[in-house]
C-alpha cells in the first residue's frame, strides 16, 4: 500500500508489526473532508486484511491532529457527506488490532470523535480536546456522544457537550479522556513505543480482549461473564497459545524463569 495511494493520508508500516496513519492536510488543520474520510476508509479496510499489522497509530500532521470537519470543503453538499464521515470513524473502531491516538495537537468535533474511536489517546500536554458543535446549533454527528459517555461517564460528558468547551491533556487525563498526557512534541514518540510493546504480545489475544471490552462496556459484571469467559476459552486453539508461550519464554527473562520451573513444560521445550 504505497504512500502516493492516498493524497490525505500517509502510511507508514514498521518492521514490529506497527502501522503508523497520519491524516495528512495541515494547511487546513487535518480537517476532515469527503476525500479524507473516502480515503481514511479505504486505507483502513487494507490494513484490516494485513496479516502483518498487529497495533494501528493515528496522528495528524504538524501542529493539529484534526480540527474537525472541514466546513469548506468543495463535496460539502453531496448527499451522504456526513454519512461518509461516520463510515470512516465507524471503520477505525471497528479494527481489531488495538488503535492508539497520538493526540499531537488540536482535536476538535470529527477530530475528538477520530481520537475516540480508538481504543487508547495519548496526548501532548499543549492539546485542546473538546465537542464544541452545540456553539453552533449542532451536536457531534460521528459517534461522539455514545463514546464520550462511555468512557467519562454520562455526567462529564454531558458537562463537556452541553458546555462546547475545550479542555487540556492535563485535565482530559484527570477525566479519563486521555490515558497519558505526553511531553510537548513526544505523543506518536510515545504512542509508536506503547504500540510496539502490545505488537509482541499474541495478536489473537488482543484481539479478544477488544472483543470482551466491546461487548460488555457498561453492562453488569454478572450478566457478561458468560460472554467474557466463551470469548477468551474459544481465543485460539491450544497450538497457537502453546507456541506463544514458548515465544513469551524466550523473549521475557522473567517469564522464561517461571516457565523453566515447571518439569513438563522444560520436557516439551527441549523436544
Amino acid at each position: 500500500m504505497p504512500e502516493a495511494d492516498f493524497e490525505t493520508l500517509r502510511v507508514e508500516r514498521r518492521d514490529s508489526g506497527v502501522a503508523l496513519l497520519t491524516l495528512n492536510r495541515p494547511s487546513v488543520a487535518n480537517t476532515i473532508s469527503a476525500q479524507l474520510s473516502r480515503e481514511l476508509f479505504d486505507c483502513l479496510q487494507l490494513l484490516r486484511r494485513d496479516p502483518e499489522v498487529r497495533a494501528l497509530v493515528v496522528t495528524g500532521t504538524g501542529r493539529h491532529f484534526c480540527a474537525g470537519a472541514d466546513l469548506r470543503d468543495p463535496e460539502r453538499d453531496i448527499p451522504g457527506w456526513q454519512d461518509l464521515g461516520r463510515r470512516a470513524v465507524d471503520g477505525l473502531a471497528a479494527m481489531k488490532v488495538p488503535v492508539i491516538a497520538a493526540i499531537n495537537g488540536t482535536a476538535l468535533g470529527g477530530g475528538l470523535e477520530l481520537a475516540l474511536a480508538c481504543d487508547i489517546r495519548i496526548a501532548e500536554t499543549g492539546a485542546k480536546l473538546g465537542l464544541p458543535e452545540i456553539k453552533f446549533g449542532a451536536l457531534p454527528g460521528a459517534g461522539g456522544l455514545s463514546r464520550l459517555q462511555a468512557v467519562i461517564g454520562a455526567s462529564a460528558a454531558m458537562t463537556l457537550v452541553l458546555s462546547g468547551r475545550s479542555i487540556s491533556a492535563t485535565e482530559g487525563e484527570r477525566l479519563g479522556l486521555v490515558t497519558l498526557a505526553s511531553a510537548q512534541a513526544s505523543a506518536v514518540e510515545t504512542a509508536v513505543v506503547l504500540a510496539e510493546e502490545v505488537s509482541q504480545m499474541p495478536s489473537y489475544a488482543t484481539r479478544t480482549a477488544k472483543l470482551v471490552f466491546r461487548h460488555t462496556l457498561g453492562q453488569a459484571p454478572d450478566a457478561v461473564m458468560a460472554v467474557e469467559y466463551g470469548l477468551i476459552d474459544r481465543m485460539a486453539t491450544p497450538e497457537e497459545k502453546r507456541a506463544e508461550e514458548l515465544r513469551a519464554a524466550r523473549r521475557d527473562p522473567v517469564y522464561k524463569r517461571i516457565f523453566a520451573e515447571s518439569p513438563a513444560a522444560a520436557v516439551t521445550e527441549s523436544r
